[in-house]
């Protein structure tokens, strides 16, 4: 039955078109939500993130680590810079306020590895890309304001590196 109804799509070539519109709007959306970061925190002060269509690094390296071309997924993986900072901690207690949401890194770690000063953020759901933009704006933001608490709160920070 898969198959009486997936020939006619692979012959006539719309699942080869329909996958290439979806690569090209996963594509825009990465490349915005990169954008947008880079354009928050252009200084990398408060986050970093590997950027793979460039293979550059923001700041000190981010969670996916080293460069080259990105071959596949639709999140990008943010560090936070605050060492005061937890991804659990910032969404519980102040990405509300900010409206915006992003997973912790410690719930994505199939390996048990430490990644609570990670973010996952997904830009494959996104409605729009202003809405993408936005709410990266708003999310750096959020974090901007937890880590100037965090280092007014004991006079101190230690960058993760």
């Amino acid at each position: 039955m898969a198959a009486a109804l997936l020939t006619p799509l692979i012959t006539s070539g719309s699942l080869a078109q329909n996958i290439l519109r979806v690569r090209l709007s996963l594509r825009d959306r990465y490349l915005a939500l990169c954008s947008a970061l880079r354009e928050a925190d252009p200084k990398s002060q408060y986050i970093s993130f590997t950027d793979y269509s460039t293979s550059k690094s923001s700041g000190g390296g981010g969670g996916g680590g080293g460069g080259g071309s990105c071959g596949g997924g639709y999140f990008v993986w943010i560090r936070l810079v605050c060492d005061k900072l937890r991804a659990s901690e910032l969404r519980s207690n102040v990405f509300p306020g900010f409206g915006v949401d992003a997973l912790p890194g410690e719930w994505c770690s199939a390996s048990g590895k430490d990644l609570s000063g990670y973010l996952r953020l997904s830009f494959a759901y996104a409605e729009s890309i202003q809405l993408l933009k936005a709410g990266a704006t708003r999310l750096v933001a959020a974090i901007k304001s937890a880590s100037d608490a965090a280092v007014t709160a004991d006079g101190t920070a230690t960058a993760k590196k």
